[in-house]
């Protein structure tokens, strides 16, 4: 996946991720696993939490949308593509 849809690797936070109650500190477990999969394939990257409207105001600029079948409460994550260098 990451060879047509890489995280850009120019911005610090190419990801981002809304706040649970409000609170940009607190970590949900679905938090705690997106982390985990940026850091594995992108271990210079960060989640960035959006505080309130912040989160859905950047989702209504995104150019695509996927639909996941995550269930928990929280569970979206803004992840920014990047470039596809020549090989």
């Amino acid at each position: 996946m990451r060879s047509v849809m890489p995280v850009d690797d120019v911005v610090l936070e190419a990801a981002c991720r809304p706040n649970a109650y409000m609170d940009p500190k607190r970590m949900e477990r679905v938090f705690e696993d997106f982390t985990a999969v940026v850091l594995k394939h992108e271990p210079k990257q960060r989640i960035a939490p959006l505080v309130g409207d912040a989160f859905y105001t950047k989702v209504k600029a995104c150019s695509a949308i996927v639909a996941s079948s995550e269930p928990r409460f929280y569970g979206n994550i803004i992840v920014k593509k990047g470039v596809i260098y020549p090989a």
